[in-house]
């Protein structure tokens, strides 16, 4: 039987069978081959295999959600040639001003950039939930790993608190007009007493972590993740790609000009490093194939 997690209504599978440093380190190959390059080719492959991967995991959301974060490319496009008129392919003028081709080519690209590591950080918030955030931390430094933890509890206990306080205002009878210096005196009024909550509140809690012990002795360690072989399988499979990916790019094998004219590299490498980046980006997609063809397997067999 596949492993289901429910969170908040949605069904994630497959890719949350494997450890949270194993997908960190997926989600950090997308984000620096997304983040470096120009190609077009590049972004487009990772626009769609982002946007496939997180209508995978947000299956039944709005479908404004979904395509809000494509708006930024006509938009990037649109403002990129006001601003630059760099190029030889001049489209058209207005007033006097040159709209180039390669301008707007170069704005559409920086949109499709945007909008596929908008869609990769969102998919990141529904895998990563903050107990495997708290679980790579960890591996890297346990006192970051402390920090992190306290800062994520201190945010909703900040906004109950405010809202608190702002509503024992209003029973003072602040907030009554809504004139700026009323509320600008109103807010600073909440902001001072927030601040010698938050100054308070750290007192008591360094107070009761020493009191527990804590840095009296070695550190012991709970873990409900482990680092299995299909892990490392999907660790190495992701650094194999990676190295398909970087070795075209460092080379300049995948090199895409926009000024002062549009040129593109072609050779072997740079299609070997396409075809690689596709299938990087489309390993969530994959497994979730797999694992659902997996599940109907067993369900036939039942």
């Amino acid at each position: 039987m596949s492993l289901v997690l429910q969170r908040e209504g949605i069904k994630i599978k497959s890719i949350l069978h494997y450890n949270p440093i194993a997908v960190f380190i997926y989600y950090i190959l997308v984000f620096v081959v997304t983040g470096f390059t120009m190609d077009p080719v590049i972004l487009c492959i990772s626009l769609f295999g982002s946007f496939t991967a997180y209508a995978i995991l947000k299956r039944g959301a709005r479908a404004r959600e979904f395509l809000l974060p494509l708006v930024i490319i006509p938009v990037s496009a649109v403002i990129n040639p006001v601003f630059s008129h760099n190029g030889v392919t001049v489209l058209f003028i207005i007033n006097d001003t040159p709209i180039t081709l390669e301008s707007t080519l170069y704005g559409a690209g920086i949109g499709v950039m945007i909008s596929a590591v908008i869609y990769w950080f969102k998919s990141f918030t529904v895998i990563m939930t903050s107990d495997r955030l708290l679980y790579v931390c960890s591996a890297v430094s346990p006192r970051l790993a402390l920090v992190f933890s306290m800062a994520i509890r201190y945010v909703p206990l900040l906004i109950r608190q405010r809202e608190e306080v702002r509503g024992a205002q209003r029973i003072m009878g602040r907030y009554k007009t809504r004139e700026l210096p009323q509320k600008i005196a109103s807010s600073s009024r909440v902001f001072s007493v927030m601040v010698t909550w938050a100054l308070e509140n750290g007192v008591v809690t360094a107070d009761s972590m020493s009191a527990r012990g804590y840095g009296a002795g070695r550190r012991t360690h709970f873990y409900v993740f482990s680092f299995k072989m299909q892990d490392a399988l999907f660790v190495v499979a992701c650094l194999i790609l990676g190295c398909m990916i970087f070795i075209p790019m460092a080379t300049g094998a995948m090199g895409f000009e926009y000024y002062p004219e549009i040129y593109m590299s072609k050779g072997i490498l740079s299609v070997m490093g396409y075809i690689a980046f596709v299938c990087l980006t489309l390993l969530p997609c994959g497994l979730y194939i797999l694992e659902e063809l997996k599940w109907k397997y067993l369900e036939r067999k039942i």
